[in-house]
């Protein structure tokens, strides 16, 4: 059963197309692509009629995370995945997340393993939750939808957008958080933006799940 929307996060980059094609590939039946205040071409929306697209009227900024919120409101699934626009999943990658879904119902919250192609000599990342993590690692997690109706998205601060301050927050809340332990996500520094630049944040606190699923079999 496919339990999980992707939601894809576009400031309309020229690969916007290709993400959402991979993703489609990739198994994905339900998508939602939210827009920061671009505005989307119309031959795209007609093109990929069977996902849903949303425009914002304003760019909101903050990593374009404040739209994931508005997109909530339009998905049906008990889970979503975070995506963006210039960012690929590898192949069959929506039925690995949801085997595992389906596995541990108790997890509130999935970190994907994560390449930053062509940056870091191809460094992976989030593969092996006995090593522990740096905050600044995680990246395009899969939640419990319920989660962002209590804890979503908010604009406090410019650093409290991102993937990973806000799986902290949840984290420090006490939801349950755990690793996939598969290559989910292939991250390309493409720009504009800074996927595998390099600039980690290492003052964060590093953070030991509640259990391994181990490295890439």
């Amino acid at each position: 059963m496919n339990n999980t929307t992707v939601i894809i996060k576009t400031i309309n980059r020229p690969t916007l197309e290709e993400t959402i094609s991979n993703t489609l590939d990739s198994g994905f039946e339900k998508v939602v692509v939210v827009s920061d205040g671009a505005k989307l071409n119309n031959t795209l929306k007609d093109k990929y009629s069977q996902v849903s697209f949303l425009e914002l009227k304003r760019k909101f900024g903050h990593y374009g995370a404040y739209g994931i919120n508005v997109a909530i409101g339009f998905i049906d699934t008990p889970y979503f995945t975070i995506q963006d626009d210039d960012d690929l999943f590898t192949p069959n990658a929506s039925k690995i997340i949801n085997k595992f879904i389906d596995l541990d119902p108790s997890v509130d919250i999935w970190i994907p393993g994560a390449k930053y192609c062509g940056a870091h000599n191809d460094m992976a990342v989030c593969m092996n939750g006995k090593l522990g993590v740096i905050y600044g690692n995680v990246t395009h997690p899969t939640y419990k939808t319920e989660i962002l109706t209590k804890i979503p998205f908010t604009n406090e601060d410019p650093r409290s957008g991102v993937d990973f301050r806000h799986v902290e927050k949840c984290h420090k809340a006490g939801y349950k958080v755990d690793w996939f332990g598969k290559l989910l996500i292939l991250l390309r520094p493409n720009s504009p933006g800074s996927n595998g630049s390099g600039k980690f944040d290492d003052d964060s606190p590093s953070w030991v799940l509640d259990k391994s699923r181990g490295e890439q079999t």
